[in-house]
This record gives C-alpha cells, sequence and structure tokens, in this order.
C-alpha cells in the first residue's frame, strides 16, 4: 500500500461532459499531489476569501502554538520564492507587493497561490506564480515525513508526474500551480474518468521508488489511529461522552487484528 497520494484535476473552466479522448487529445487531464497524506486544516472567512488564524485547541481550550497567521504566509511566500526563484522576484521590495490567496482542496497543508503583482514581468523564464505548501500537523508525525516526501516529490516531478518543485524547506515548499480544478464526484461517476484515473493509479503503482518495500505501513497507520482515539477519548470524554454511551462494545485491538489477517490472506504485492 502507497503513502503517497494523489488527486486528479480537470482544466479551469473545463465541461464535465469531456470524453475520455478529448482530454486526452487536450493534454488536459492532470494528476497532482496538492492533497499528499493530510487533513484539512485550512479556515477561510467565506465573505473575504481571506485565510483566518487557524488554531487547534487543547483539551483545556486553550489555544496551541500551531497558527498559520497571514503574516507568517507572507513572510515565508516571499523569503522563499526570493531564495529559490530568484529574478523579478528578487525586485520585489515589500512582502506586501506579493498576491497572495488562498487554495482549496488541501488537507492538513496549508495551500496558496502566490503570484507577482500586476504589471511585473519574468527576468528570465521564471514563474509568475507558484503554490506555497505550509506543512501541516502531519509533518511533525513521524521523522521520516520530511525526507520521504520530499524524495518522493522530486522523483515524480522529474518522471512528469507532478508538479515541478521550485524550492523546498523544512516547514514547506513552493511549487509549480497547475491551473486545474479537482475531480467532483459527478465526475468520478463518469467511466470514461474513472478509466483514466485507473490508468495513472496503475502508472504510480509500477513505480520503484526508494522506500520501504515491507508491508508495515497499514499496520502502522492503524496502529498511529488507535492510539489517537484512545488519547482523544482520555482527554475528552465530555465531548466524547455521546460517542462512549453509543459505541460502548467498540473492541478495536479485535478488529485491528482482524484487519491485518485479512491482509496477510490477500497476498498482495507492496506497490507505491
Amino acid at each position: 500500500i502507497g503513502t503517497f497520494h494523489t488527486s486528479c484535476a480537470l482544466p479551469e473552466g473545463s465541461a464535465t461532459d469531456m470524453t475520455e479522448k478529448d482530454i486526452l487529445n487536450n493534454g488536459s487531464f492532470h494528476v497532482n499531489h496538492h492533497n499528499e497524506d493530510s487533513r484539512d486544516n485550512n479556515v477561510y472567512d467565506d465573505e473575504t476569501g481571506n485565510d483566518v488564524d487557524t488554531r487547534i485547541e487543547t483539551n483545556n481550550g486553550q489555544l496551541s502554538k500551531d497558527v498559520i497567521t497571514d503574516d507568517i504566509v507572507r513572510r515565508k511566500a516571499f523569503r522563499w520564492c526570493q531564495d529559490s526563484i530568484g529574478g523579478a522576484w528578487l525586485d520585489l521590495q515589500s512582502e506586501n507587493k506579493l498576491k497572495i490567496s488562498p487554495v482549496g482542496g488541501g488537507m492538513s497543508n496549508y495551500l496558496y497561490l502566490v503570484s507577482l503583482p500586476d504589471g511585473m514581468t519574468p527576468v528570465r523564464s521564471e514563474p509568475t506564480e507558484v503554490l506555497l505548501r505550509i506543512y501541516g500537523q502531519i509533518s511533525k508525525s513521524t521523522l521520516d515525513f520530511l525526507v520521504h516526501n520530499s524524495v518522493v516529490f522530486a522523483l515524480l516531478a522529474e518522471r512528469k508526474l507532478g508538479p515541478k518543485p521550485y524550492g523546498m524547506y523544512h516547514d514547506g515548499r513552493i511549487e509549480e500551480f497547475i491551473q486545474a480544478r479537482p475531480l467532483l464526484p459527478e465526475d468520478l461517476r463518469k467511466p470514461e474518468i474513472m478509466g483514466m484515473v485507473a490508468e495513472k493509479l496503475a502508472q504510480f503503482h509500477a513505480l520503484d521508488m526508494p522506500l520501504c518495500k515491507k508491508p508495515r505501513w497499514f499496520k502502522s497507520l492503524l496502529r498511529g489511529w488507535i492510539k489517537d482515539i484512545q488519547n482523544n477519548l482520555e482527554l475528552n470524554k465530555s465531548v466524547f461522552a455521546t460517542l462512549l454511551k453509543m459505541a460502548p462494545s467498540f473492541d478495536l485491538e479485535t478488529e485491528f487484528h482482524e484487519l491485518l489477517a485479512d491482509a496477510r490472506r490477500l497476498n498482495c504485492p507492496i506497490v507505491f
């Protein structure tokens, strides 16, 4: 079971009734990984479109230090783009000159479209807009995350299976912005589109990536989820009182071992 999640997208403004032939001929079917291995922590003001401070409450009601503010986003975007892209980005005198807007579709990463101000043109061939990704809580979950994430991202880009990287940092990166939209549920019900998704997924499964070939990810993932559930139930008993009353007979350990036994019986190959 691979640990790298992909999402599929159609070009901006595409009709959802495009045929498989239309999409392939136009080169307009993208597989991107703007949604990798995470959960959506982004909170935005619905009226203004501006990002609101994202805070995680602890069990005693206090705000944690995991806060992403507009100032933080601007500082990172300004510094990273100047350091890693150069060109016209170096001519910016202030971080406030950047055009920044939130991008939906992430899962635990904070995603933003960062653009040069109107009227500025590239000095060479540098991009005028990029995707800014600030890692969320998932980056703190394992020491291997940053290494594996960066290596996989770079290799997929080199093989033309993902966006081009422009700069990588311990708490995020800047990458090529692909003008596209995520597939909607009604798109996924169309056999011609799902056929393309299956073909792309097969391409990923066929890759030989420098990752662990032992079937340990599934076990580690489930064990982590069980631990999170147990910790949350213990720390937030009042919040989860209703859940505890509804499901007093949950035996997660037994189900965990049954799932592992089922997985072993399937004897599936380990793929990316």
